[in-house]
């Protein structure tokens, strides 16, 4: 991965900050998670990184439509379940995006960095986040599918690591948290990061996933905020507890997620 990016950045002038980022991320690889995930379970989301006009990581987000029966009118990242005939998880994460929000499928002005280990959602779906590069200019590009994102929207990924008072004239997102009794019995945060100039907040799993994508590519040791509650597992506790839940559900069709 390291001779690809290397390859990819040549393109473009960017500072030192933005491609450590990127080479932090691109590091961890596309993960294989430590147990077998059922088929019919696993959904991937796209991170889509760019360089804004900053020099900065900007990732770009969406406003489910408000017709929607699941979580509608919500941020959210581009993705959904995968289908029997998606090669991976990564070519699941692409499609989603492409149905969404019409990201065009260019392979010279894209680069998957990395695959994060599962996530789970509110409705037991285990979620693959896949982390990709993208040239500044796909995003003025994009369009979002009327069936399913109301908007299409960008935020800086370091301020979901919290308010930085050396930002200076950067958009501040102001962070609030709801702690809840979920999986395992056990204490559960539910983050919210919400600035007047966004469609819709950034909450649930879309804020965990993007808190965890800052903490590794700024190689931060915690955010300004409180991440989680005495007592709350960690996500391969939560995925182990779903699986246990789905034991007696029938031989569902496994895999290891690559």
């Amino acid at each position: 991965m390291g001779d690809a990016l290397l390859g990819f950045l040549s393109q473009y002038e960017l500072s030192s900050q933005p491609v450590q980022c990127l080479h932090r991320l691109a590091a961890l690889g596309h993960s294989i998670d430590h147990v077998d995930l059922p088929r019919r379970k696993v959904a991937a989301v796209a991170v889509l990184l760019y360089a804004d006009q900053e020099d900065e990581l900007s990732v770009v987000l969406t406003t489910r439509a408000k017709t929607l029966r699941s979580h509608p009118g919500e941020t959210a990242l581009p993705g959904g379940r995968q289908d029997p005939e998606d090669a991976s998880i990564q070519v699941t994460a692409l499609r989603e995006a492409n149905e969404e929000v019409a990201l065009p499928f260019d392979p010279e002005r894209m680069l998957a960095l990395a695959t994060l280990p599962a996530f789970v959602s509110r409705n037991l779906l285990f979620v693959k986040p896949v982390v990709y590069l993208i040239d500044a200019a796909l995003v003025a590009l994009l369009k979002p599918n009327p069936g399913e994102v109301d908007a299409i929207f960008s935020c800086k990924l370091a301020a979901f690591l919290g308010n930085d008072k050396e930002a200076g004239d950067a958009i501040q997102l102001e962070h609030s948290h709801n702690d809840m009794i979920w999986l395992l019995d056990r204490p559960f945060r539910l983050h919210a990061f919400r600035h007047t100039s966004l469609p819709s907040a950034v909450t649930g799993l879309t804020a965990d996933i993007l808190i965890a994508t800052a903490l590794c590519a700024y190689d931060a040791k915690s955010t300004t905020f409180e991440q989680r509650p005495a007592g709350q597992p960690d996500w391969p506790e939560m995925v182990e507890a779903v699986l246990a839940g789905l034991a007696g559900a029938g031989n569902d069709q496994r895999t290891r997620m690559t």
